[in-house]
């Protein structure tokens, strides 16, 4: 038996602010976001080239030369627009709580 239940999607209240000035928080959570991002980035594209070099598979020119599939590409793009609504969503829920402050 399970109980199902939900959690709200973005928590009431004011966003915790660090500093002073209104931006510098939401820029610190951007940059957080693209640090996070990079880093796994890097981990998963060296892992990738050890492997392939490690098998012998890893041939330079061929990889400079191969061109990504539609349907590779179409994944790309949604996983780009996921990290782009990722990163600036401090922005968006202040924007949004500001709108709804003002009514």
């Amino acid at each position: 038996m399970t109980d199902e239940f939900s959690l709200p999607r973005y928590a009431k209240g004011k966003r915790p602010a660090f500093f002073q000035e209104d931006g510098v928080d939401h820029l610190l959570a951007m940059v957080l976001e693209l640090a996070t991002e990079l880093s796994v980035a890097h981990a998963r594209a060296d892992r990738l080239e050890q492997y392939l070099a490690q098998t012998g598979q890893l041939d330079p020119a061929a990889l400079e030369a191969f061109e990504l599939g539609a349907e590779v590409a179409a994944a790309q793009d949604r996983r780009r627009d996921l990290f782009l609504d990722r990163l600036f969503s401090s922005v968006r829920q202040q924007a949004q709580h500001e709108e709804a402050s003002a009514k």
